[in-house]
């Protein structure tokens, strides 16, 4: 009896090293990963005011478009 199903994952040819260098864009999720990438001393920019609530207001509000 199986439990787990295995799907097979190629190796990708875009491979992300310490040279690599990173941009994160979007939501919150972009910045939570951009705070790991940090963490693990990975170059990386991120849009780090996506946390703050003035800039969702600025995303959504049809005046400031």
């Amino acid at each position: 009896m199986q439990f787990r199903t295995q799907i097979p994952i190629p190796k990708s040819k875009f491979q992300i090293d310490y040279t690599s260098k990173i941009l994160s864009l979007g939501s919150c999720f972009a910045v939570n990963i951009a705070e790991r990438l940090d963490y693990f001393k990975f170059q990386n920019s991120c849009n780090r005011s996506a946390k703050s609530p003035d800039f969702a207001f600025f995303l959504k509000h049809p005046l400031k478009m």
